[in-house]
């Protein structure tokens, strides 16, 4: 089965619970509506033999597309940026599946409603794999996927405040490390250091510079 044909297939078997399917650099892409994500996933692996979860990551869209010189602290907590789903939301999770039957890959992205608290239903039932890479999603981005049987980080230290991999996160980080000789002993204290300028990367369209 070649990538067109799995295209057409999916159009037609999901309608109107997706919101849009295209190839991009010779990769499948399906966008589904946050509502529709956790049977579109379930139907990919028993209708379309989609066997196995190759990665499942999250996204931060804040500021994408810009070109604002901005301290950390000067960040803004809200996302006005257009992403390629034509929405606002901030925050979205992408999922790669890959067919052994078919050889083909597919890249399934959904993109979640509430920027303040992204939530969006586990699918460890449905690939096993999946559970790391839910609570790395969780402890780095703050998206909570309900149901997951054990949704706690996996990354940061116990007691950890924030999210590091978020946009409005400082680049230095909250809190430091640092050995106090009249307790001898390791403890956190408030960063000392000053703020580093957060410079966005823009990703500009190739085809209009040439």
């Amino acid at each position: 089965m070649k990538k067109q044909e799995l295209q057409t297939k999916l159009s037609e078997y999901f309608d109107d619970k997706i919101s849009k399917i295209y190839i991009q650099n010779n990769e499948l892409n399906l966008i589904v509506d946050e509502k529709n994500y956790y049977d579109c996933i379930l139907s990919l692996r028993n209708e379309f033999n989609f066997e196995q979860l190759i990665d499942l990551c999250g996204i931060d869209y804040l500021l994408y597309g810009t070109t604002h010189e901005l301290l950390d602290d000067e960040l803004p907590t809200s996302h006005n940026i257009k992403n390629d789903n034509d929405t606002n939301h901030r925050f979205a999770v992408i999922t790669h599946l890959l067919s052994y039957k078919n050889n083909l890959r597919l890249r399934v992205k959904v993109y979640l409603s509430d920027d303040t608290k992204p939530a969006i239903k586990s699918i460890c039932d449905i690939y096993s794999v999946a559970n790391w890479f839910e609570r790395e999603a969780f402890d780095l981005l703050g998206i909570d996927f309900t149901s997951h049987p054990d949704m706690r980080r996996i990354l940061s230290d116990y007691g950890f405040e924030g999210h590091p991999l978020r946009k409005d996160f400082p680049t230095g980080g909250r809190v430091e490390i640092i050995y106090d000789n009249d307790s001898k002993k390791v403890k956190y204290q408030t960063t000392t250091h000053e703020p580093r300028v957060l410079v966005p990367r823009v990703i500009k369209n190739i085809q209009n510079s040439l």
